[in-house]
């Protein structure tokens, strides 16, 4: 069967050659056009995370909104990327996935794509003496920023949220004694109290979304999403530290934290890692499976479990 040939005018062949020359202008004077895997997202105003919200780690200034900063390369990454402190050396690093491989890469550990405010280890601010990163879309016929009053947050970490009296129901009176509840449920194999130990659907709801800046309405982010998110990693987070660390004989060392940032209605400490010695085989133990918690008043509870 033979195939009709299709028959295009001087004019039409012209304007082809002519777009195909401009794209390829486009690509070869801007890198980041090349890379057309975040362009639908950001559209959307729902672009990969800088560095990566869910294990919940982040530190303030991280922004899901791609005009304020976007994700940067695994060399880039790579190349910020601290090396452990020096006295991580003598503890086995258990933050690994079931089949044993890790699953942190240059860019540190998998991130959620709802609250990189609460997700990263370490605070970092688009203004710390570097340029705002453009978008290429930016340079688009017809572009024109979302109406976001509340852009700012991106770079402070945090919104203006009003206070509210909500407490904390249970927890523990201090990080060490927090870090002691999550070892005894750990050598009791008990989910359950595992789950006790982090905060409610409510007290994320009211004491912890409204103050992250992903929670602002141009995001169309709700505290159901997030919270949904977070709620299946943390319970796939708490089987696996079951399956690691359940029934061993733990006893607590220390804990270190690479720091702590406080909002209006409480304060996160993020990088929390548990230092504990396995008295059944003598081994020194570093568990990151739950790495951000949150004090109010005194109170301390677990933001969300890694998975």
């Amino acid at each position: 069967m033979r195939i009709p040939h299709m028959k295009m005018s001087p004019a039409a062949w012209i304007l082809v050659i002519l777009l195909g020359a401009a794209a390829g202008v486009i690509l070869l004077h801007d890198p980041d056009a090349r890379d057309g895997s975040v362009l639908s997202q950001e559209m959307s105003g729902r672009s990969s995370l800088n560095g990566s919200l869910v294990d919940l780690t982040a530190g303030p200034g991280i922004s899901a909104n791609p005009s304020v900063t976007r994700p940067r390369s695994k060399t880039a990454l790579a190349a910020t990327t601290s090396p452990p402190p020096a006295s991580d050396n003598e503890f086995s690093r258990h933050d690994q996935t079931r089949s044993g491989a890790s699953k942190a890469g240059p860019g540190g550990p998998a991130r959620s794509r709802f609250l990189p405010a609460l997700e990263h280890s370490r605070p970092t601010s688009p203004l710390e003496g570097r340029p705002r990163p453009r978008s290429p879309l930016e340079r688009s016929p017809g572009y024109y920023p979302p109406a976001d009053p509340e852009s700012m947050s991106v770079v402070t970490g945090r919104r203006e949220a009003p206070e509210v009296s909500l407490e904390l129901a249970g927890g523990a009176p201090s990080r060490d004694a927090l870090a002691r509840e999550i070892l005894t449920a750990l050598h009791a194999r008990d989910e359950s109290a595992l789950a006790q130990l982090q905060i409610t659907r409510r007290e994320f709801e009211i004491l912890c979304w409204p103050e992250v800046p992903e929670s602002r309405p141009v995001t169309h982010i709700s505290a159901e999403d997030a919270w949904s998110f977070s709620t299946n990693a943390s319970h796939a987070g708490r089987g696996r530290m079951v399956s690691l660390y359940g029934g061993r004989d733990l006893e607590f060392l220390r804990l270190e934290s690479e720091g702590s940032f406080p909002y209006r209605n409480f304060v996160r400490h993020y990088g929390m890692a548990l230092l504990v010695k396995d008295r059944g085989t003598g081994e020194n133990l570093r568990i990151v499976a739950a790495p951000s918690w949150i004090e109010r008043h005194g109170r301390f509870k677990i933001l969300i479990f890694k998975d």
